[in-house]
């Protein structure tokens, strides 16, 4: 008779035949994750839309001297040189109204933690043009809060104004709060009722 042929069988490797993991394996794989987090932590940074104007240069210095890695954004061709110095980086003729820019700008940055939004006409501009203001200040935000949707961003400050307070708001003791409690009341401008519609963005925009 022909001789039977045995085909070799591997050797079984599994956590019985290998045993519990060495703990100074899972020491080093801990101390390898808690850098890799300390790491991003540390690329972690605060973008700031509207950085070159009255507001945001002082934000820019404020955050700047804490020690904040800034992304300064801005719809001007270039910072001040005061300014470039104390950020990180800087995004140039960035326009609000364009939302594809905004998606690039947060692509481009990954590791954003805060947002701040300053980019808003003053009252008078307001009032001299009130749709390019609209456009600005409520389509802007719009358009940021979708790109820091997609982004995974889940922190926004804006600036509010004295100007949201209508004719109804009490005279005295009267909080910011009591904007969001009455979120109907009529700011009695075209400035305070865009600031309205941008609270009513953010409050959506909480929602999700």
């Amino acid at each position: 008779a022909a001789p039977t042929i045995r085909r070799p069988t591997a050797p079984t490797v599994g956590l019985a035949a290998r045993g519990p993991p060495d703990p100074r394996w899972l020491r080093s794989r801990q101390r390898l994750l808690a850098a890799r987090v300390v790491a991003a932590l540390w690329r972690m940074s605060v973008l700031i839309i509207g950085a070159g104007g009255a507001v945001g240069k002082r934000l820019v210095a404020a955050l700047a001297a804490r020690g904040e890695r800034i992304v300064a954004v801005d719809r001007a061709a270039q910072l001040p040189e005061n300014l470039r110095e104390k950020v990180t980086h800087a995004e140039t003729n960035a326009d609000v109204r364009d939302f594809y820019t905004m998606q690039r700008i947060f692509k481009r940055h990954r590791f954003v933690h805060t947002v701040w939004n300053l980019a808003a006409p003053l009252s008078v501009e307001t009032a001299l043009n009130p749709t390019v203001a609209e456009q600005v200040t409520v389509n802007g935000m719009r358009n940021v809060l979708w790109a820091m949707y997609e982004a995974r961003v889940r922190k926004i400050m804006f600036t509010d104004s004295i100007g949201s307070f209508g004719a109804s708001a009490p005279r005295q003791d009267c909080t910011a709060r009591w904007l969001t409690e009455h979120p109907l009341q009529d700011p009695g401008s075209d400035y305070g009722r865009q600031k309205r519609g941008v609270r009513r963005l953010l409050r959506e925009f909480w929602r999700t």
